[in-house]
């Protein structure tokens, strides 16, 4: 179980560097290379280039049965039996263009999460900073 948890954090943990990694990478470049690895952006404009993304879903539910063996949450076992946990984040990454280059990629929405800050925005750079 400590394994599984160290992985997770992790892997979220690299997400969130390839997301500061693509903010580093992106000024200089052309919006064709953005689009090259980010795809079309749902909005553009003369200065701005803006792509979102919308993090699925999940949750997960902790039976009383778990929670006893596991002694890790005593607040379920008071909460009538169970506990769920649920998380949905989003991104909003934002190209700054002047002079056909972006000057510069910030990233805005819900994006934080437990691991790092704008971890939710890796799915839209993932394919920009690999070499």
């Amino acid at each position: 179980m400590r394994l599984a948890m160290a992985l997770c954090l992790g892997l979220c943990a690299c997400a969130a560097q390839q997301a500061r990694d693509a903010a580093t990478w992106a000024p200089g470049h052309t919006l064709a290379d953005l689009e090259s690895c980010m795809g079309v952006p749902d909005h553009q404009d003369a200065v701005v280039a803006e792509w979102r993304y919308q993090e699925p879903t999940s949750s997960s539910s902790l039976g009383i049965g778990t929670i006893l063996a596991s002694l890790a949450s005593p607040f379920a076992v008071l909460s009538g039996g169970s506990t769920s946990i649920s998380s949905a984040g989003n991104c909003r990454a934002v190209a700054t263009l002047a002079g056909g280059r972006v000057t510069a990629l910030r990233y805005a929405g819900d994006s934080d999460g437990l691991t790092g800050a704008n971890a939710v925005c890796a799915p839209l750079v993932r394919g920009c900073t690999l070499e």
